[in-house]
């Protein structure tokens, strides 16, 4: 069984509504590599957990007019918002794809940041969804 990473890709897969062969397409990856992640033969890469979760965000996001940005969710103030990646680009929707990881400082490991990420309160929303 693989380690449970930031997204579950049959979980994933499922809440679009895609076969594994429509899933690779969209990920611009193998549908031998989608297998593989799925069945637990290999580890699902960083890279390819960030691509499945931004298109379930981006999914879960559509019938949104706006989304609260991450330093509010976790009341962020001064000298966290200063050196903030998602605050200094206003991309408070997207903190998750950004080098650090709030409200846990800089986390650059690709998958200790996303072990990180699955459990914000800015990602549960649509994670969950």
């Amino acid at each position: 069984m693989a380690a449970k990473g930031f997204c579950e890709l049959p979980a994933a897969r499922k809440a679009l509504g895609k076969s594994q062969s429509e899933l690779a397409r969209l990920l611009g990856i193998s549908i031998r590599a989608v297998q593989s992640y799925e069945q637990g033969w290999r580890p699902t890469p960083p890279y390819v957990q960030k691509m499945v979760a931004m298109v379930l965000f981006l999914e879960w996001r559509k019938g949104r007019k706006s989304v609260q940005p991450c330093w509010k969710t976790c009341r962020c103030e001064g000298e966290a918002r200063s050196r903030c990646t998602a605050y200094q680009m206003q991309a408070g929707d997207l903190c998750w794809m950004m080098g650090e990881s709030c409200p846990g400082g800089d986390i650059k490991a690709g998958e200790k940041k996303l072990a990180t990420c699955r459990t914000c309160p800015v990602t549960q929303p649509w994670l969950a969804s």
